[in-house]
């Protein structure tokens, strides 16, 4: 995808480049009005009413707790949530450092405009219909809540995941609790 003026298009026509023009995205409704970032009590509340709201298309599941057990939710999304569908699947997880709470805003927008927008708009309903997703907001919930980067055991959970180069232990074993769960 490509954003060029007539001039650039023309320049390309003179090539023997190729291009089709696609249509413009249609406006989104204006984000609303937002002067704080949610708490993992009010991330848990609006992960519930998301999936009560979307039966149909969601669900809200555990993947354990954190070192102060607080429960690390994913949130799946799919045409068929209760089966696993021979479809590519994505994983999006924000929120790894508990003092960098934008990203679980952002997965939360992304929620909202997939929700939302099945059935009415055509982008979000094929990718609902087509792919399996399971979105994590906050992975960090204890970080979040103590206002730092690391979990409550001083771990950077960024930092804890085997790396191909430098760990050989590729195994959950020894791992802070939130990474465990993850991998």
């Amino acid at each position: 995808v490509a954003f060029l003026t007539a001039e650039e298009m023309d320049k390309l026509d003179a090539l023997g480049i190729g291009w089709i023009e696609l249509p413009r995205p249609q406006p989104q409704a204006p984000a609303p009005d937002q002067t704080s970032y949610h708490d993992y009590t009010a991330l848990t509340t609006q992960l519930q009413n998301v999936a009560n709201a979307y039966p149909n298309i969601t669900r809200l599941i555990s993947a354990g707790k954190s070192v102060q057990g607080r429960e690390l939710w994913w949130l799946k999304i799919s045409d068929n949530p209760d089966a696993h569908e021979d479809e590519p699947g994505f994983k999006y997880i924000s929120t790894m450092h508990g003092d960098e709470p934008v990203g679980t805003e952002m997965l939360l927008r992304l929620i909202d405009q997939l929700t939302q927008g099945y059935g009415t708009d055509t982008r979000a309903t094929r990718i609902v219909n087509e792919v399996e997703l399971w979105v994590m907001p906050m992975m960090n919930p204890d970080g979040n809540t103590l206002s730092q980067r690391y979990n409550a055991d001083g771990v950077d959970l960024n930092r804890d995941f085997p790396d191909q180069f430098k760990d050989s232990v590729d195994s959950p074993a020894g791992r802070a609790a939130e990474t465990q769960r993850i991998m």
